[in-house]
C-alpha cells in the first residue's frame, strides 16, 4: 500500500489520495478513515478508498526501490552493473532523477539519454512503442559503451 508523510497544512485523507496517485498512478475520489495507529511519535492513518480510476503503474519511489534491489542483487553475485535509464512515458520522455542518484551511490556507469533519444525520434521507431532496426542499433552501441566502461566485456 502507498504511504508517506502528510505535508504541512495537508489533511491526512488528502495526503492518502496524493500518495496513492504518486506511487501507483491511481486516482481515488472518496474514501473513509478506517483506523489510526500511534507508533512512537508517528500516527499512521489507514484509509479505505473508493472510486479508483487510472492504470496502476509504479511511481518513482517504487521504481527506484526496484532498481536499487536489482543493483544490490547483481553486486552480491559479482555481476557488473550498468544503468540504461528508462524515461517516463509521456510527451517529454524525461528520465527520472533516481537513476543518476543510484549510479552515483554505486559508482555505476549510466546512460540517461539514449533511450529517450531513440523513443523521441520517428526515424528510429518502427511504431509508437518499438524502435526499428536503426533504433536498436543505437541502443546496442550505447550498451556496448557502458558494458566496456564497467569492465563487463
Amino acid at each position: 500500500m502507498p504511504g508517506g508523510r502528510v505535508e504541512a497544512g495537508e489533511a491526512p485523507f488528502v495526503a492518502a489520495l496524493r500518495e496513492l496517485r504518486e506511487e501507483t498512478g491511481l486516482v481515488a475520489t472518496r474514501g473513509e478513515l478506517v483506523c489510526v495507529v500511534r507508533l512512537g511519535g508517528f500516527e499512521i492513518h489507514e484509509h479505505l478508498v473508493r472510486g479508483v480510476t487510472g492504470t496502476a503503474c509504479a511511481g518513482d519511489d517504487a521504481a527506484a526501490a526496484n532498481v536499487r534491489a536489482m543493483v544490490a542483487l547483481a553486486r552480491q553475485r559479482n555481476i557488473p552493473v550498468v544503468l540504461l535509464a528508462t524515461p517516463k512515458p509521456g510527451l517529454s520522455l524525461a528520465t527520472p532523477d533516481f537513476y543518476a542518484a543510484i549510479a552515483k551511490e554505486n559508482s555505476i556507469p549510466i546512460d540517461t539519454k539514449t533511450l529517450a533519444d531513440v523513443l523521441s525520434s520517428r526515424s528510429l521507431m518502427a511504431d509508437l512503442v518499438h524502435p526499428n532496426a536503426e533504433g536498436y542499433a543505437v541502443i546496442a552501441k550505447a550498451l556496448d559503451k557502458l558494458l566496456r566502461k564497467a569492465g563487463a566485456i
